[in-house]
């Protein structure tokens, strides 16, 4: 995956267009490992390599997209791209205009190579010593990600990096589960011994009598690997496109018809570098876009395609309008006294099959299932028999939120839909008051 093969293809393929034609061409590539266990032992290893460009023609308002595979084999992929982009050129004088075009206007140079080499036999070592004698049951992945962008206005980026996550389960006789994740850029052995240990703790109190609690409201508290799922899973709910087509769940905070607590304030930040600083189109948002501070609206996601159609500013989201670095901003709860502040309640480590109730209620459904514990004067009574909650996040987020922890952790996507995904949340802990329970 080198920079050399990726930039004499493009320039072949930008060198010959003709008058009046426009290119962007974004890359996303891989070198990775994947290993699956089950009870602490290796079930499945894999090693894959691949990498997919994305032609984006323009020509007289009308464009046209067609992906490729790419293997950085120079001439191989500059002969595959050619007779593409000939496609391209006859197909699209068939195609209507698109009023909302986003041409390739951004000009600019983006250069980060964080690549490092990962001893991949010692992370996989490591994995399996620590779960030893426990029913461990997890993927590694680690390796290599490329993403790149180059465009007939003169733009020019290439994001490469290394990146690992062990996404995983620890199961108990009487089927209680709890998860972990371990992830980054740099794998520390002390670090992962610091999750397994907590996740061990948690595994022994699980093995204790289930409680069966009423349908009601709790008192709650979320750890922030909780929290990350929350946020991972709310899609649309900051989008531009959304808002404008009343399926914005912030649509009320944005209106001023609701408001959010002053403890909560949500941006995006690419400044740690885990994310690439540019959209499939290589334009760049600010480093830090606020969404909400201390409870206010801020900004909503808008891409250059709604900016153009609802005649409004774009900050270079993506076509998605999703966060890719959402960041919540820690509060002034002691994350060592989380079970102390907490005092009687649940305590939520996980959370399991979210999905929207009400979207423009910002009403959210999902479960509890993993590692969720009955606690009484800061201390675990006994694992919870899983509860379905039903909840807006104007109450969450709002009106019963309490605070969030002082300590911010970091959870890298585990995304491996055709290929592994970037993009990470980072979330403090959480603790709301009257959070309902309906099942």
């Amino acid at each position: 995956m080198n920079l050399k093969s990726w930039e004499t293809v493009a320039s072949n393929l930008l060198n010959e267009l003709k008058e009046g034609e426009s290119l962007s061409l974004s890359l996303g590539a891989e070198d990775s490992l994947f290993m699956r266990m089950t009870q602490a032992k290796v079930r499945q290893v894999t090693q894959i390599e691949q990498g997919k460009v994305t032609l984006h023609f323009f020509k007289n308002n009308r464009n046209l997209k067609v992906a490729l595979p790419f293997t950085f084999n120079t001439q191989r992929d500059t002969k595959a791209a050619q007779e593409a982009i000939l496609s391209c050129r006859n197909a699209v004088q068939i195609l209507p205009e698109d009023p909302f075009i986003q041409l390739p206007v951004q000009e600019g140079q983006f250069h980060q190579e964080a690549s490092v080499l990962m001893d991949r036999d010692h992370l996989m070592k490591t994995c399996l010593e620590q779960a030893k004698g426990v029913d461990f049951v997890g993927l590694l992945t680690a390796g290599e990600i490329v993403r790149a962008n180059r465009n007939s206005a003169g733009l020019n980026q290439w994001f490469k990096t290394s990146t690992f996550s062990v996404d995983f389960s620890l199961y108990a006789q009487n089927n209680q589960a709890t998860k972990g994740l371990y992830g980054g850029r740099h794998w520390h052995d002390h670090e992962f011994q610091a999750i397994m240990k907590k996740k061990l703790a948690q595994l022994e109190q699980l093995s204790k009598p289930i409680m069966t609690l009423k349908k009601a409201k709790y008192r709650t508290y979320f750890s922030p690997s909780a929290v990350a799922t929350l946020m991972s899973s709310l899609w649309g709910f900051a989008s531009r496109d959304a808002y404008q087509r009343g399926q914005c769940a912030f649509k009320k905070l944005v209106d001023g018809d609701k408001h959010l607590s002053p403890h909560f304030s949500l941006r995006e930040n690419f400044t740690g570098g885990e994310t690439p600083p540019f959209n499939e189109m290589g334009e760049m948002p600010p480093e830090i876009l606020a969404i909400v501070e201390n409870g206010h609206f801020k900004n909503l996601l808008c891409s250059t395609r709604s900016a153009k159609e609802y005649n409004l500013p774009s900050n270079f989201a993506s076509s998605r309008e999703g966060l890719r670095s959402p960041e919540i901003l820690a509060g002034h709860i002691a994350a060592e006294k989380e079970l102390e502040t907490l005092g009687t309640g649940i305590y939520v480590s996980d959370l399991h099959y979210l999905n929207w109730s009400d979207v423009q209620q910002g009403s959210i459904t999902g479960m509890t299932r993993f590692g969720c514990f009955w606690v009484e004067k800061g201390q675990i009574v006994a694992p919870i028999k899983d509860l379905r909650f039903d909840e807006t996040l104007y109450h969450f987020w709002g009106t019963g939120l309490e605070g969030f922890t002082n300590k911010i952790e970091n959870f890298p996507s585990t995304g491996t839909y055709y290929h592994r995904s970037l993009g990470i949340v980072k979330a403090p802990g959480m603790l709301v008051n009257d959070f309902t329970f309906v099942l």
